[in-house]
């Protein structure tokens, strides 16, 4: 009796994924360069109204013009809300 050998296919293997190759995003590197990123940003802006003086008077002055509009708004609102 002669048999045929069948050749079969790799096996299935079920491939288990740690929690730690889910995550290869959240490394050291990607903390490195979320606070890199920040240190530039933080210091792009501030740097700017440091040594710039009439964008610091400008970011000042929109600052304080908030500041009177929400004054202003919050006033009216309570105002209204005591009339009611």
């Amino acid at each position: 009796m002669c048999v045929d050998k069948v050749e079969k296919g790799p096996s299935e293997q079920t491939d288990f994924i740690s929690q730690e190759e889910k995550d290869e995003l959240i490394t050291l590197g990607f903390y490195i360069s979320m606070g890199i990123g920040f240190a530039a940003g933080f210091w792009g802006v501030c740097g700017t109204l440091i040594f710039s003086r009439s964008w610091r008077y400008a970011y000042l002055k929109f600052l304080n013009d908030l500041n009177d509009w929400l004054f202003v708004r919050i006033t009216l609102l309570k105002r209204q809300l005591k009339d009611a």
